[in-house]
């Protein structure tokens, strides 16, 4: 609202967009603009997973594999068991390659990347 109240029948800057964000929201959204905005590409992800029976654990390998630059950003992840049930992971994807663990009973019927429909993104996933 702030955003359109200031700029309203006027033009506005990119910049100015962002600075009206980073005050409204308090945080600091420049690694956010300048991946989404200046950098070219978008993520293509690639999740594998296994199932541990041991440890009662998937564990999961998220990368990127898009050419160009990292991106930054927190990735939902669903593990459905063979009931139906659902767990909903959030975890932050930082690195080239990231590797998480997410409790289990039994081994999952599938996963799903961004259930929520959250990101811009390829993806797919593979069991190992």
């Amino acid at each position: 609202r702030k955003y359109y109240a200031t700029y309203q029948h006027r033009n506005a800057l990119t910049a100015d967009f962002v600075a009206i964000m980073e005050e409204t929201s308090g945080q600091d959204l420049q690694k956010f603009f300048t991946q989404w905005l200046n950098q070219g590409g978008h993520p293509q992800l690639e999740l594998t997973w296994r199932y541990d029976s041991k440890k009662k654990a998937t564990e999961l390998t998220i990368s990127q594999n898009q050419q160009g630059g990292l991106f930054e950003f927190p990735l939902e992840v669903a593990v459905v068991d063979k009931n139906g049930q659902k767990v909903v992971k959030t975890f932050k994807i930082e690195s080239k390659q990231s590797k998480f663990e997410v409790e289990s009973l039994s081994e999952p019927y599938k996963l799903i990347l961004d259930p929520g429909t959250k990101l811009l993104f390829e993806g797919t996933i593979q069991k190992k």
